[in-house]
């Protein structure tokens, strides 16, 4: 099979059409790539970073083989950070996006602790020390899938940070967007029959978010992977989030037609209290 068909490469092609630039930030843990728009060229210290998580990808090929190369094979996120024209970035988790991943990668990383402790902290430190490089002092943190646990799991840890330090020490969250988002990942495991994922963290066990962080869980109702039925009980605990479930959208698709609106709306708007659409 020509090499130009392997998930990479088709990610990068894609990144490159939309004219993003590819780089690397490196932690003590792992390396990360991303990929960056050209706004980010030009943020201030008062402008608000928003950076943008893939789901799972491919951790498995045929629900039993180990995938060699995880990254995704649809670019959700990317695609949507096409629409955005604030600064933005695309943070690639441990070992994505990359044929030269390092030593420290082990399949567990992609696998059942695809959100560790470990690959917390490494996406954590990346962000750090993308704030010393950039000069951001806010970030909104958007994630599809597994990527929306992340951002939740992110916004835990910095938000934590942030209230041991000085502000100007850490990056201060003021959003989290979540889309299709497995945001109870034991309730998901069990629905669909797969073992546990021992050793990843689980949102709907950690403390709920601050108010004052901007916190949307969005929904498809025709999604197959993530259904919404099954985050009642994390969503009604969560009283300062608000939930929109869209009933023509699925896990993949379509949530370009929405996107200039939910930014807008998380930008601009008052926090409201829980709807359904």
């Amino acid at each position: 099979m020509c090499s130009c068909t392997t998930p990479l490469n088709q990610y990068n092609k894609a990144a490159s059409d939309f004219a993003f630039v590819q780089s690397k930030v490196k932690t003590e843990l792992f390396n990360h790539v991303y990929y960056s728009n050209d706004a980010v060229n030009h943020i201030d210290s008062d402008q608000t970073l928003h950076i943008y998580l893939e789901g799972d990808g491919t951790p498995w090929i045929n629900g039993k083989w180990i995938a060699s190369d995880p990254t995704p094979r649809k670019a959700v996120m990317l695609e949507l950070m096409r629409l955005d024209h604030s600064p933005a970035i695309l943070l690639g988790r441990p070992c994505y996006h990359d044929k030269t991943q390092n030593s420290n990668c082990h399949a567990n990383d992609w696998t059942m602790g695809r959100y560790s402790p470990k690959v917390v902290a490494s996406m954590v430190l990346a962000i750090k020390a993308l704030q010393q490089q950039l000069g951001f002092s806010k970030i909104a943190l958007f994630g599809h899938s597994g990527g929306g646990v992340l951002s939740l799991l992110i916004a835990n840890s910095l938000n934590q940070a942030t209230s041991k330090t000085t502000p100007k020490s850490t990056s201060k969250v003021t959003t989290v967007v979540t889309l299709a988002s497995n945001i109870d990942t034991d309730a998901w495991a069990a629905s669909h029959g797969y073992l546990p994922l021992q050793g990843s963290l689980n949102p709907a066990l950690l403390p709920e978010l601050p108010s004052s962080i901007v916190t949307l869980h969005l929904f498809g109702k025709s999604d197959k992977v993530v259904n919404v039925n099954l985050f009642e009980a994390y969503l009604s605990s969560r009283q300062s989030a608000e939930t929109i479930v869209y009933d023509e959208f699925d896990h993949n698709c379509c949530w370009g037609k929405v996107w200039l609106e939910i930014l807008q709306r998380v930008q601009n708007s008052p926090l409201r209290p829980p709807v359904n659409e």
